[in-house]
């Protein structure tokens, strides 16, 4: 995450998303929600791909990763990013919503650095 703090802070202008790609992301939303267990596939691909960040995670830190999807903490964590996911989907073309929701906070504060 420290590249993406990085390639935020070297891009801090946010450009409007084009229609195009507010529809990809929409239809991306449909195809995620028919598969219950993106969520958590997604994060244990994450996991996998980036070990640090499983120290976000200090309860699954020590979990075997095969005994995730099976850990209900797990499972419930998962399907709550990806409805903060479909929150921000929703609610794209509304930055006033998705600031306040954010906190306000500056973009280096929404991630954890050296992960």
């Amino acid at each position: 995450l420290s590249y993406v703090n990085s390639v935020l802070e070297e891009n801090l202008s946010i450009n409007p998303i084009t229609t195009d790609e507010k529809s990809i992301l929409s239809d991306n939303l449909v195809m995620v929600k028919q598969n219950k267990k993106f969520g958590g596939n997604m994060l244990i691909k994450m996991f996998l791909s980036h070990p640090k960040t499983r120290d976000l995670f200090p309860n699954f830190a020590k979990v075997p990763i095969s005994s995730l999807p099976n850990n209900a903490e797990f499972v419930a964590i998962s399907n709550m990013m990806l409805s903060g996911f479909e929150f921000m989907v929703q609610n794209i073309d509304q930055p006033q919503v998705l600031r306040q929701v954010l906190g306000n906070k500056p973009i280096g504060q929404y991630f954890v650095a050296d992960i």
